[in-house]
């Protein structure tokens, strides 16, 4: 007798009264040297004093991610939403992190996208046994549990077709990466379709204007009319 077995990952958190603060400016440094002093920004919030389940559908979270702002409001909107990446759940307390861990949290999941695009399951990447996490079998499905939203992004991530992963072909779309709806797909969304679309026309008229009037006139020649 064949079966299907169902799986689905669940985050356990639920955050309230999320905040941006000022902290210490903070030095930007490229390849050990310092380019740069930037004013800096904490985020901080409060746990629920509730830990609360949450199951979304597969690959949903993890391509608003990849695309989510990186202003310190557009973080701000994300903690409220998800909670904090690198924080474990502690009902009531307070929580606090800079908004450049954030940024190069998020830098680092783009690298791995873009990774697994290129080279699929060979990109993928071990998770810290460390992470408290539990599998549980409920209402007809096995439920693998985390705590943290950031290993909760990368097993969204990773459980992903990677032949689906993708990423718009429209240099200025502001929402790149996405899961194809099917392996043809590239583009986002019928606005970056349509837009290729129609730098293929202009593109194609460019190369071809000219030669309709030459065939006219070719054909003019052989005839005499003209």
């Amino acid at each position: 007798m064949n079966s299907v077995r169902r799986i689905r990952f669940c985050l356990l958190g639920g955050v309230e009264n999320v905040r941006l603060e000022e902290s210490a400016p903070v030095d930007c440094m490229n390849s050990g040297v310092k380019f740069k002093t930037v004013e800096g920004v904490d985020v901080v919030g409060q746990w629920k004093g509730k830990v609360m389940r949450f199951t979304p559908p597969a690959g949903v979270w993890a391509a608003e991610f990849a695309n989510w702002g990186r202003d310190a409001k557009s973080v701000q909107h994300f903690t409220q939403r998800f909670g904090p990446l690198l924080k474990r759940p502690n009902p009531g307390k307070e929580f606090r992190f800079p908004l450049f861990e954030w940024i190069g949290s998020q830098e680092h999941f783009r690298t791995m996208w873009d990774a697994m695009m290129r080279h699929g399951a060979k990109a993928a990447k071990h998770l810290d046994s460390a992470v408290r996490h539990r599998l549980i079998f409920k209402h007809g499905w096995l439920n693998y549990e985390t705590e943290l939203v950031w290993y909760f992004l990368t097993l969204d991530l990773h459980s992903c077709p990677h032949e689906r992963l993708r990423k718009c072909l429209r240099p200025d779309c502001a929402t790149p990466y996405f899961i194809a709806a099917h392996l043809g797909q590239r583009y986002c969304n019928e606005i970056c379709a349509q837009w290729a679309q129609r730098k293929w026309k202009l593109e194609w008229w460019n190369r071809n204007k000219g030669k309709g009037r030459k065939q006219n006139s070719r054909r003019k020649a052989r005839t005499g009319k003209g």
